[in-house]
This record gives C-alpha cells, structure tokens and sequence, in this order.
C-alpha cells in the first residue's frame, strides 16, 4: 500500500486446477486470472483470522519491528464443494483493519 509492505501471502494451488500457473503473470487479480484462462468458478472463501506475533523473517520482509502483533488469514477458497486454493498470509497489524465481504461472479 503506497510502496509500503502490509500483507505477507503465499497461495498453494493443486496443479491439476491451473497446469502451467507457474508460468502466467501473476501480477494482477489471481482470481481473475484462475476463471479466464483456467475457466474456475470460484464460489466461495472461507477465512480464518487469528492474532500471530511475528518472527524475524516476516518482519524483514514487513518492515517491522520482530515480535510486533500481526493477523494470520488462513483461507480456503472453493469452486463447488472442492477446495482449490489453500492461501495463508500475515498482515501488519498497525496498517490493518478487516472488512471481508466476499461475492463471486463468472464475469
């Protein structure tokens, strides 16, 4: 956010949902990404929040202070009743504030 680190987030994907993901350009909406070329019709998120205290690495790659309170988000996301995407990320917690609304679209 404004060239600062907020989120920390690393995604697991079977590669039997998106073969050859590792080579397309991530850069943009994963999702988006997932439903054009991989045609997924992803349903829902369900998101789990909890309160971590950072270690050294995150806080490295967060730019802040090791040991400071952060938000673990565990997320599995769906396409019918068959788990296609496993996401866990850390959040700074002093840049955070949670909201999470979630619709989904074949658009």
């Amino acid at each position: 956010a404004d060239e600062d680190p907020i989120l920390l987030e690393t995604s697991f994907i079977p590669w039997k949902f998106a073969p050859g993901l590792t080579d397309d350009d991530c850069s943009g909406s994963l999702f988006q990404l997932l439903q054009s070329k991989y045609n997924l019709d992803i349903q829902k998120s369900v998101e789990t929040l909890t309160p971590v205290i950072i270690d050294k690495k995150t806080s490295n790659y967060l730019q802040i202070k090791e040991g400071s309170p952060c938000f673990k988000v565990n997320t599995l996301t769906y396409v019918c009743d068959t788990p296609i995407e496993y996401n866990y990320g850390i959040f700074a917690s002093e840049t955070s504030n949670f909201v999470i609304e979630r619709y989904y679209s074949k658009e």
